[in-house]
């Protein structure tokens, strides 16, 4: 199997996931997972190490179809690598970035900012909802509402 580029590398952890190993230390190196991201991803955030520019992204870890991951995180010595087990000799190294301090820190009410918003990158997200209603409604398929043809005089 041909060794995937980082962006490669990205796109199929999006659409794969990954599994965890019990070598990786998740609670000292890196974020809690969080599944408020409009009711898809379980946050784990990596960074794949890319020439000009390294990417951050939020790997599925929760979702069922994360749980036949051909990627395994495993943690060797201090680093961390995204293993592929479609090919045991390819192995991507990653970083897991740390947590700000200021995550850990609660709002004037006392209110953790775990609570207000869910780190996803570089970024902090906040949702008025816990996810978004899309994921929990079905689109009615009405012949009565499908869009008309229009004629024109």
């Amino acid at each position: 199997m041909k060794p995937l580029n980082p962006c490669e590398l990205e796109i199929d952890l999006f659409c794969r996931g990954i599994r965890i190993d019990p070598s990786c230390a998740l609670a000292e190196d890196g974020r809690f997972f969080s599944r408020t991201r409009a009711g898809l991803g379980s946050g784990l955030e990596l960074v794949i190490p890319a020439p000009g520019k390294d990417i951050w992204l939020n790997v599925p870890v929760e979702e069922d179809f994360a749980s036949a991951s051909p990627y395994l995180l495993v943690k060797w010595g201090d680093q961390y690598f995204a293993r592929d087990h479609r090919d045991d000799t390819l192995s991507y190294r990653v970083t897991i970035p740390p947590q700000p301090e200021w995550y850990d820190r609660t709002t004037s009410k006392g209110t953790p900012m775990s609570k207000v918003g869910v780190l996803q990158g570089t970024y902090l997200g906040i949702y008025i909802s816990n996810s978004c209603l899309y994921w929990y409604t079905t689109p009615a398929r009405r012949a009565s509402s499908a869009p008309r043809a229009s004629t024109w005089a």
